[in-house]
């Protein structure tokens, strides 16, 4: 299912005294790249590392941040 298909409008927050789930934002660019650059996660994950911060910015709102 793709993200489009998605109703992540109506996403809750759920916070616990050890976790916060919550969508996705643009305020979490920074962060993304940083999981995405990092080798040990990477590892695990189908995307290759980002250049540059720019180029995650173009990435993840064409893929994630065009629905919200």
């Amino acid at each position: 299912m793709s993200n489009s298909q998605h109703n992540i409008s109506n996403t809750p927050e759920i916070q616990t005294t050890c976790l916060i789930l919550r969508r996705v934002s643009e305020n979490d660019v920074d962060a993304l790249f940083n999981i995405i650059n990092d080798e040990d996660v990477n590892t695990f994950l189908p995307l290759f590392p980002f250049e540059t911060k720019a180029e995650a910015t173009h990435y993840f709102t064409r893929k994630i941040f065009k629905d919200l």
